[in-house]
């Protein structure tokens, strides 16, 4: 039994309320043809970064039938919107994606389109998407929903609440065609999501634009900010990519980097040499200037500790390594905590303190909620942030993250020298 058909047996309704209607339109009737059949396709299109050209993930876009009335993604979720389908449209293009991408979901990101309208649908809440990743082996945090912005979202407190449900499940969130919708700024303020990917009229002439690009600045200002990273969408020439490249956007997706194709390809070898010379070429100008070089440029090496390790260990681990002052605390690759040498003395001071937690996990004492930046946030804005912190935390240490895993850390100290450096015309 097809993973569709279970859904259809334990969801009553599956069609909706328009099963029984007799009025139906060609449109919807079709689609119900398309989902009675399982008739969508795949495609996957590269998301890109723009300081290297490796690929980082892929969007799932669907497709109806060839040559039918629907074969366009716009006309397929008309329909669906038409014949209030949208929730049954979007699991069987959900089912299907994650069929075809169980072989590289376990390293790349697969960003996945939900409607808003559906989000707080309770078939949706009722782990569905779950079950489909464990049927696959797919990790939750390889899986991004990409929310359109273009849609009217009425109610945030709880539009919000739902989405920090799923962000606590390890789920990542993007919101698609940001500078197109009706809500703007105001869903990237209430939403706060992992990624925020720019609508193709934003990027379309950007290099002939300075209205543009001034815009694709404040956005980047605001990713950084707020821990987001950008995704240019819709790059259809070089000078595009050029121009967002100059800007200090981290990755891209369009038809000059790669089309949409039934499997994962990478992007042609001449494009990545492309991208990479693109940066090399504005490295010089960036070097002086902290709020276009990316964090990630100065992460040094260094070790981290696993949330299980005992008290105790990481005691003797500070002992061995003088140098060392703080401990990132990375769980399945993902950074989740931070332990700071003094801190750390600070809390097992006392009679009690080392009798208490000698033995036990240093997950107890550690911090839960330390600073983490995207691998491409300037020096400039990390710092801010870092200064920004309660006085107690100040000096703790930058955790880095680059696609959703640990990248680094970088001490408060490190950065300070390396702006200074740079203003000095030294970096």
């Amino acid at each position: 039994m097809t993973i569709l058909a279970m859904a259809k047996g334990r969801l009553p309704g599956f069609f909706g309320r328009t099963g029984r209607r007799e009025t139906d339109t060609e449109a919807v009737k079709e689609l119900k043809k398309i989902i009675g059949q399982q008739a969508v396709t795949t495609v996957f299109q590269p998301i890109v970064s723009l300081t290297d050209g490796s690929v980082i993930g892929y969007e799932a876009l669907s497709r109806g039938p060839r040559g039918s009335m629907l074969e366009r993604p716009d006309a397929l979720f008309s329909a669906a919107a038409e014949g209030d389908l949208i929730w049954e449209l979007e699991y069987l293009c959900r089912t299907k994606a994650l069929e075809k991408a169980k072989d590289i979901v376990a390293s790349k990101m697969l960003f996945i389109n939900v409607d808003p309208k559906i989000i707080d649908d309770h078939r949706f809440q009722k782990g569905l998407t779950r079950e489909l990743l464990q049927n696959y082996c797919a990790e939750t945090g390889n899986i991004i929903f990409e929310i359109t912005e273009k849609t009217a979202i009425s109610d945030y407190r709880s539009f919000c609440r739902i989405l920090e449900n799923y962000k606590s499940q390890g789920y990542r969130i993007a919101i698609d065609d940001t500078g197109a919708g009706y809500s703007g700024l105001k869903t990237l303020a209430q939403t706060r999501p992992h990624f925020i990917k720019v609508d193709m009229d934003l990027v379309r002439d950007i290099d002939k634009d300075g209205l543009k690009q001034a815009m694709m600045k404040a956005l980047r200002d605001i990713s950084a900010m707020t821990g987001s990273q950008i995704i240019a969408e819709g790059i259809e020439t070089r000078d595009e990519l050029a121009a967002l490249i100059a800007i200090g956007i981290p990755y891209g997706q369009g038809f000059f980097l790669q089309k949409p194709a039934f499997a994962f390809v990478d992007i042609a070898p001449g494009i990545r040499e492309t991208i990479a010379g693109i940066y090399r070429g504005n490295t010089g100008d960036r070097r002086r200037n902290p709020r276009a070089v990316p964090v990630g440029e100065i992460v040094p090496q260094g070790p981290a500790i696993a949330p299980g390790m005992q008290v105790g260990r990481v005691l003797d681990y500070f002992a061995g390594s003088p140098q060392i002052q703080g401990l990132p605390v990375v769980d399945g690759g993902v950074p989740v905590g931070l332990v700071m040498k003094n801190d750390l003395f600070a809390r097992l001071a006392g009679n009690y303190g080392k009798a208490l937690y000698m033995n036990r996990p240093v997950r107890l004492l550690m911090n839960r909620q330390p600073l983490v930046v995207g691998h491409a946030t300037p020096l400039g804005v990390v710092a801010e942030r870092a200064l920004a912190r309660a006085e107690n935390n100040v000096y703790d240490h930058i955790l880095v993250e680059r696609e959703g895993k640990y990248y680094g850390a970088v001490p408060v100290k490190l950065l300070l020298e390396k702006m200074v450096m740079m203003e000095n015309g030294q970096g």
